[in-house]
């Protein structure tokens, strides 16, 4: 898969909508299924966080998070559009800044391309 064309790095500007699909503290929905967070794109693209190989969120993430994938809605004209028509798979998120902070690292979608080709 082409991870760099899943995105534009400019449609992802600070207060973008974003959300990060995992299990805080390990919880689950019926056995199984993961738990939606909401969350806002934090750092600006265009200035990056580590290298521009990531970008900063702004989310109430728990642990047992990382690793979770991180999508952006965009909206395509309809409302009534299913969610796979109207996001993009944006980055995996790894976790916070710093404890106690609400601010998250996401890396981005080319940054994991690169290790992917590399492997």
């Amino acid at each position: 898969m082409d991870l760099t064309s899943v995105t534009n790095a400019n449609e992802l500007h600070p207060t973008k909508k974003l959300f990060v699909i995992g299990f805080p503290f390990g919880l689950t929905i019926m056995g199984g299924w993961p738990i939606w967070k909401t969350a806002h794109v934090a750092s600006d693209q265009a200035v990056g966080y580590e290298h521009e190989r990531a970008f900063l969120i702004d989310s109430t993430t728990r642990g047992g998070m990382s690793g979770a994938p991180v999508y952006a809605e965009f909206e395509k004209g309809q409302s009534d559009a299913s969610f796979d028509d109207r996001a993009k798979f944006v980055g995996v998120y790894s976790g916070r800044l710093r404890r106690g902070t609400e601010v998250g690292i996401v890396w981005k979608t080319k940054t994991l391309e690169e290790i992917l080709k590399a492997s």
